[in-house]
């Protein structure tokens, strides 16, 4: 079962990871900082590259199978030449998982070893070591596993971001009856539903309605471009002065400088931010919005709870689609850099900035000035900013160092509790629910529920409440999955029920900390009904942080 991450997205960002020290700044030896740096350049240029070449081979996928089933609907032949495109596009899409494979394992081994990868005085790829083997299964021991690894998350975050320009796109692969082990090979592509449907007017709704969807996607692509081309000129110029400009005589004016560059940056990161909802509105205005939320149209209803969760409206309108759209574009972006430069909070952060911006959020850290004061200690300020939690990024809650030789923080930061969309939600008097999951109702013939929450402080505890109905005939059973427990965290999960007056304990998962918990549930006798009201508790055991859990709850019927 595949859950979806905005994300993924997704798509959670684990900033919580992102513990570089600026003031540890470089590799000892000049020529191998050089070598560093030119791989860091490297790196954010390929990746840039190799998320707009993909973006566009889903596109150039997608998009001629949704013409079909809106302007050619029954067509046989039209499906079979999209299929045959959509095929050709998926392979041009693995080349560029190849491609980012290439840059770390041949351009930048050509340079540096996979030490100095792995150092955090270099690139600090070993902060992500723990997270290639929890997320993606690889255990980064060479060059070609660290590859394999920074290609893996770069597919699985922009088909994530893709899913919110297309959520019918998993769907409609399977209408064109695209081979399923390529369907399968889209592991992250959120599959959000809908059928093969049309609108029922294919010269001119079903034409309306796929033009807007080329503009969407469009519009989407072009954003990322923009956004990754900004952050890595930013963090290119930041990662030159912490890596070959270290010397304190040299440091202060080279931050100062990458200061001004970056405000350029993110100036422009804004501005790209405006131009989808104009693009939207000038194609898609015409189209009966109903018709674009429907899963005929373009199944922009399903995407209701994961544009909540990022922390924006219920896309019920244009314009809050293309502002879901772009928060998790946005979010993506800073997803994807986080993984192709590991250094890139400790990096933003001596300008004054942070991936929480990118990610539409304040910087976490104080707006900083450089001063020439040749002498360099560290201080590490922990701050952190509400964000509404999910498969969006979360706020960073691991300390973020300063440089005090170079850096004068103003004013003196101030912690704030993270949030997520959930909050308050305390056991047992504040559940939070989630039949809204169900439509129809959860039911023991099979449900599935998704949350991605967090545990912000010492105080904060999750608990969530849902009702299933006993059907006749049907197996009861509870799976439930804590998931992505933040690094150093112990979280543990517990499952209730509903007895009359009170919340029941009937199961628990206690495993130490950073495991998953895993709870299975099999009802109560055969001739007793499971017909109740559940609960489920996320408890702190120690540890906190905005990055945030995944839980699933199902019913595998």
């Amino acid at each position: 079962m595949r859950f979806s991450l905005p994300l993924a997205m997704v798509l959670a960002l684990g900033l919580a990871a992102a513990t570089t020290r600026v003031d540890a700044q470089a590799l000892p030896d000049p020529a191998r900082a050089k070598a560093a740096n030119k791989c860091q350049i490297i790196l954010e240029r390929t990746g840039t590259d190799v998320a707009v070449e993909t973006l566009d081979a889903l596109r150039d996928c997608v998009g001629p199978i949704l013409k079909c089933v809106q302007t050619k609907p029954g067509d046989a032949g039209c499906l079979g030449r999209a299929r045959k495109g959509c095929d050709e596009q998926l392979e041009l899409a693995a080349a560029e998982k190849a491609r980012m494979v290439d840059a770390v394992a041949r351009k930048c081994a050509a340079d540096l070893t996979f030490e100095e990868m792995m150092d955090q005085l270099g690139l600090d790829f070993g902060s992500l070591r723990a997270e290639c083997g929890a997320e993606f299964g690889i255990d980064v021991v060479d060059v070609a596993t660290l590859g394999q690894c920074v290609a893996r998350q770069h597919a699985c975050e922009l088909e994530r971001m893709f899913a919110f320009e297309m959520p019918r796109a998993a769907s409609l692969l399977e209408v064109a009856g695209v081979d399923p082990a390529r369907r399968d090979a889209l592991a992250c592509l959120t599959p959000y539903g809908g059928v093969g449907a049309d609108v029922g007017d294919p010269r001119t709704v079903g034409r309306a309605v796929e033009k807007c969807a080329q503009t969407i996607m469009n519009a989407g692509g072009k954003l990322v471009d923009a956004s990754l081309k900004a952050l890595g000129r930013c963090l290119d110029t930041t990662f030159t002065c912490v890596q070959v400009k270290s010397d304190p005589s040299t440091l202060p004016a080279c931050l100062e400088a990458a200061r001004k560059r970056c405000d350029v940056e993110f100036a422009n990161l804004n501005a790209a931010s405006t131009r989808p909802d104009a693009a939207l509105q000038k194609t898609c205005g015409d189209v009966d919005y109903a018709t674009l939320r429907a899963a005929s149209g373009l199944l922009l209803e399903a995407l209701a709870t994961d544009c909540a969760l990022l922390g924006g409206a219920e896309p019920t309108t244009l314009s809050a689609y293309a502002e879901c759209l772009v928060r998790s574009h946005r979010c993506g972006v800073a997803e994807l850099s986080r993984f192709k430069a590991p250094r890139a909070e400790a990096l933003l952060g001596a300008v004054g900035r942070s991936l929480n911006e990118v990610c539409g959020l304040p910087t976490p850290t104080p707006t900083a000035t450089v001063t020439p004061t040749p002498t360099v200690t560290t201080t590490a300020v922990a701050t952190s900013t509400a964000l509404p939690a999910t498969m969006t990024p979360p706020v960073l809650a691991t300390p973020t160092p300063t440089l005090a030789a170079t850096v004068t923080p103003t004013p003196t930061a101030t912690a704030t509790p993270c949030q997520d969309a959930f909050e308050p939600n305390q056991f047992p008097q504040q559940g939070r629910a989630l039949d809204v999951q169900c439509p129809g109702g959860c039911t023991d013939d099979g449900y599935d529920l998704v949350v991605h929450g967090n545990i912000g402080d010492a105080t904060d505890g999750d608990f969530y409440v849902w009702n299933v109905t006993d059907l006749p005939r049907h197996d009861f059973q509870i799976v439930a999955q804590l998931k992505n427990v933040p690094k150093g965290a112990d979280y543990d999960l517990y499952l209730y029920r509903w007895s009359g007056d009170a919340f029941e304990p009937i199961g628990a998962s206690t495993n130490d900390r950073d495991s998953n918990e895993t709870i299975r549930y099999d009802g109560l006798a055969a001739d007793e009904t499971n017909s109740a009201q559940y609960g489920i508790e996320v408890r702190r055991v120690s540890g906190s942080s905005c990055a945030p859990y995944t839980l699933a709850v199902e019913d595998g019927n």
